[in-house]
């Protein structure tokens, strides 16, 4: 196995768990502070993980449709800033994900000097 084939392995065995997992549980943190009439308009558990583990985009995009389907009140003008709040959410969820990788990517490096031309190639 090459350096650069162990370094995509490293990243993407470790990361996909991780996406499903933080918005997993940021989903379930702003359910939690949610008034009830809020939380039951979210969709059920066991239909929000069949979601998150079935749909083909990267766990944090559905961010967005929570937001847009827990927000406070129906029209134009709440329905935007559920949009806002979604993508809001999903960047952070990101810049998570791109410090996780950075940091997975140091340690790598760190631990075996010969991976360090494939890290490189890979952050570019």
């Amino acid at each position: 196995m090459s350096p650069f084939e162990v370094v995509e392995f490293a990243v993407v065995v470790s990361t996909i768990p991780l996406n499903l997992v933080l918005a997993i549980a940021l989903q379930r943190a702003l359910l939690r502070r949610m008034s009830a009439e809020r939380r039951a308009r979210a969709w059920p558990e066991d239909e929000q993980l069949a979601r998150l583990l079935t749909f083909g985009l990267p766990p944090f995009l559905s961010m967005i449709p929570f937001c847009v389907v827990t927000r406070t009140h129906a029209g134009a003008g709440p329905m935007a800033l559920g949009i806002t709040k979604g993508v809001l959410w999903t960047l952070v969820l990101v810049g998570i994900f791109l410090v996780y990788s950075e940091g997975l990517s140091l340690v790598l490096e760190a631990s075996d000097p010969r991976l360090a031309p494939a890290l490189a190639l890979r952050w570019r």
